[in-house]
């Protein structure tokens, strides 16, 4: 009878569910309070409770509402509520700040604190939500001001610190991480504080030892790994070469260098069983029988002469995915079905299918992909016949360090991309194709969803660790170290793309498990430094960065496969055929001319060029009979009459292509007729270039779409002359038909392979970013060509934009131009002339 009067008894209620919170019962506590609020109707007190009950049970959504519900209900000037008012603010405030709302929980602290100015946990959290909301200066200010009379509060001294560290101050920082160190508070706190001072002092490599050291010793951690990836980035991206070589080469770890094509390389269609041997697909299975259904359908549309045996080894499945397996194995008498004592995992399972295979090179294959036309022949091509290439992988939608989208994901961890199937995994595999720039890349790891081996090595080595790493998750990554520490090398075939399902035969959480047990394993045989390392510059290799950023480009701003030319474009020589080019100043110039002339400013354009010392070659892009004009002869030591297809970038490669001495002038310079001038500063501006010891050099620059240099006047020198990776980028150009493809394929990309690929400093002598205030998140849509002409002009600049003054050509927008083009030197007249003359060849294209 006493308890169903303290039931029916509200304030009873309230005090039991009071009790039962006390006593770590949250959910208990919230239905008594839900009972008291059905019978009374809100109150202050009830709703204090109720969010109490609800953020101790972890419901963070109620919390909020009752903590806002009570702050609603409290009457601020009634002193016998301000002290629980003030931690319903609180309250509320650390609410939000968990669900990550920070402006309202920054207000909310400073509410608290309003009503409570000595509330010593309020002052500390809002110092703390001041770093979240990126506050740094206003979280100094206030944790300065506490540790006068706090200085003893441990959490203040990290506010300060990490805020001195976000307001690039280090060394200030110092001071309270070692008083943290020497009391042993938060020692993995402070260890990621400290690899940011470092960080900070560009003293990256003691970062990235201490950061493998916490790693190490918290290996189920993310932010040290996350820490770790981002120092390393750093590194790679901003210190001098020589020293990255160095840290790598203490690893004893490879940096890959950019692979050109050979001049000759086996069509990926073409059958190499006959100087290679036949590979053997193995694929271990454990149910999942959706998805090898698919696989095995794509394997039997993508077969081909290279292909042996495909081996499938059931690895303890269900019963029904073992009638089905043998089921299948009746229907292809082709493929050997094994079986296991399993499940036993995936490496015990590979290793039993080893033994079914004779063959020189296998497969190791998840049951989970999706292969395409060509990809046994793509991956072979990038293991030739004894070439001391231990392994070879493709590219996927999910395969860590080899996934072709964005690498991680926003927690930290590999991202895992949604399979692609049908139209769209044909169409990215066609744009592989297109954007295959260079020979199949070197690597430091490959990962074990799909890797073709050779099986000698793989004897040689011992094999893959199937004690170590039974279920797989690590044991490609212990086989590929092995290989380097023995002199082999590893690649990935850029043009071929595996699609991967990624864990059908695991959940989420076994997968998180294993992965994080062959994180510790790799820790332990090659230490954090070294893995860890090994794995920051996998997806980091220049090459597989240079060919996601291309395909992410391709993928947002050309939405359709850019067609290709049919036949290579007809070119007609005349002048010097065999011009002295060695040690020289030469220039290659394109110019447009569907009507076989030259229009007023390209004439005057290259006779500066020659009083400057060029020697021209002249390519004209016509749909003309192939017969140079008069003054072409004139003006250049060589003019090629070329048909035109592939814009400047087509024409370039053919010159290239037909004199080979090019790569041996002084300086080579690409130019065109899409600018008018030069004008007053040109002599000036030449004198710049010589006097700049960076060996590739460009006029202005763009950030659309990627941070590019504008391509109607750049150049080459020095070391850029004789760089792989530059004469392999220009050498890969195709024809395309459309302009837009030209662009985004080819110009956007130049300064990138100059600058990451090859590794040089690249000089631009008129930066956008130097030649107005415009704010850098609107920048992208800016050109400075077309918006900042006139900067330009004031600046040095000796030209004006021909596809500016066409869309400008008359009235009150055409005088500006035409009375800058006076004001600096110019010819108006000429320029007119040039104008009118381009647009009437336009309208009649």
């Amino acid at each position: 009878m006493e308890l169903m009067n303290t039931e029916n008894d509200p304030g009873g209620l309230h005090a039991q569910a009071q009790a039962r919170l006390d006593a770590g019962e949250p959910e208990a506590a919230y239905a008594l309070l839900q009972k008291a609020v059905a019978r009374t109707g809100e109150t202050f007190g009830l709703c204090h409770s109720m969010a109490e009950a609800a953020f101790a049970r972890g419901w963070a959504s109620a919390a909020e509402h009752w903590w806002r519900r009570a702050i609603e209900l409290a009457a601020e000037d009634d002193p016998r509520h301000s002290e629980r008012l003030a931690e319903a603010h609180l309250g509320l405030g650390t609410v939000l700040y968990r669900q990550e709302k920070l402006g309202g929980a920054v207000a909310s602290y400073r509410r608290t604190l309003a009503l409570k100015p000595d509330h010593e946990g309020a002052a500390i959290s809002l110092a703390i939500a001041f770093l979240a909301t990126d506050c740094p200066a206003l979280a100094l200010e206030q944790a300065c001001s506490l540790l006068e009379r706090m200085p003893e509060a441990s959490e203040l001294r990290l506010v300060r610190a990490r805020a001195l560290i976000q307001l690039e101050r280090p060394q200030e920082a110092l001071a309270d991480l070692t008083w943290l160190h020497e009391r042993e508070i938060k020692l993995g706190e402070v260890g990621l504080l400290e690899c940011e001072v470092h960080r900070l002092n560009h003293e990256h490599e003691t970062a990235l030892v201490l950061a493998a050291e916490l790693c190490e010793a918290l290996p189920d951690s993310a932010a040290p790994l996350r820490l770790f990836r981002s120092v390393f980035a750093e590194f790679m991206d901003k210190a001098p070469a020589p020293r990255v070589a160095e840290f790598l080469d203490g690893l004893a770890l490879p940096r890959p260098q950019v692979r050109k094509r050979p001049e000759t390389r086996p069509d990926a269609g073409a059958d190499t069983g006959a100087e290679t041997g036949p590979i053997d697909v193995i694929i271990p299975v454990h149910n999942g029988r959706e998805v090898l259904r698919d696989c095995l359908k794509s394997i039997e549309a993508a077969r081909s002469p290279l292909m042996g045996k495909l081996i499938l080894v059931d690895d303890g499945s269900s019963r029904g995915t073992r009638a089905w397996l043998r089921a299948y194995q009746l229907r292809h008498p082709r493929t050997r079905l094994l079986r296991t004592r399993g499940p036993l995992g995936f490496t015990r399972a590979l290793q039993a299918g080893l033994s079914a295979s004779k063959a020189p090179r296998f497969v190791a294959l998840n049951s989970d992909t999706l292969v395409g036309e060509g990809w046994l022949e793509q991956l072979s091509a990038a293991m030739p016949p004894d070439s001391g290439i231990a392994m070879a992988g493709p590219l996927s939608n999910a395969a860590a360090w080899q996934s072709l989208g964005q690498v991680f994901d926003a927690s930290g961890n590999f991202a895992s991309h949604d399979l692609p199937e049908g139209d769209e995994l044909t169409l990215l595999r066609r744009r592989l194709r297109l954007l295959k720039t260079f020979d199949a890349s070197e690597a430091v790891l490959v990962h074990g969803f799909c890797a073709l081996v050779d099986r000698k090595i793989h004897d040689e080595l011992g094999g893959l660790d199937d004690t170590l790493f039974p279920e797989g998750y690590g044991e490609f990554q212990d086989l590929s170290l092995r290989a380097l520490d023995a002199g082999y090398g590893l690649r990935i075939a850029e043009d071929c793309l595996v699609a991967h399902a990624r864990g059908a035969s695991l959940n989420p959480e076994r997968r998180a498990k294993l992965s994080r047990a062959a994180r510790r394993a790799l820790y332990e045989r090659y230490t954090a430094l070294r893995y860890l390392s090994a794995e920051c510059s996998a997806v980091l290799s220049p090459q597989l960065v240079f060919t996601r950023r291309r395909m992410e480009v391709l993928n947002r701003r050309l939405p359709e496969l850019p067609k290709r030319c049919d036949q290579p474009a007809r070119m007609q020589l005349s002048g010097q055929t065999s011009p002295e080019l060695a040690g020289r100043k030469v220039c290659l110039f394109v110019s447009y001319a569907p009507d076989g002339r030259l229009l007023p400013y390209t004439r005057h354009y290259l006779e500066q060029l020659r009083k400057a010392g060029f020697l021209c070659l002249l390519i004209m892009n016509t749909d003309a009979p192939l017969e140079p004009p008069p003054e072409a002869q004139a003006l250049a030591e060589v003019v090629i009459m070329r048909r035109n297809q592939g814009l400047d970038f087509g024409a370039w490669r053919d010159a290239l292509a037909r004199f080979p001495e090019l790569w041996q002038a002084e300086m080579l310079l690409f130019t065109n007729d899409s600018i008018l001038g030069p004008f007053d500063g040109f002599t000036q501006m030449l004198q710049r270039i010589e006097e700049s010891p960076a060996p590739v050099f460009y006029l202005t620059d763009s950030e659309d779409a990627e941070p590019h240099f504008q391509s109607f006047f750049w150049g080459l020198r020095g070391a850029a002359l004789q760089d792989p990776a530059i004469r392999g980028f220009l050498a890969s150009i195709e024809d395309l038909e459309d302009k837009s493809a030209c662009i985004f394929l080819y110009e956007v990309f130049l300064r990138h392979v100059c600058e990451k690929l090859a590794g040089l400093e690249a000089h631009c002598l008129f930066p956008m970013s130097s030649l107005s205030g415009v704010d850098s998140l609107i920048r992208p849509s800016f050109n400075p060509t077309h918006h900042l002409w006139r900067e330009l002009l004031d600046a040095g600049f000796p030209f004006l934009k021909a596809d500016f003054c066409r869309k400008n050509a008359t009235g009150e927008d055409a005088e500006m131009w035409l009375r800058a083009i006076a004001d600096h030197g110019g010819d108006p007249m000429r320029a007119r002339l040039h104008v009118e003359e381009s647009r009437l060849l336009r309208a009649r294209a």
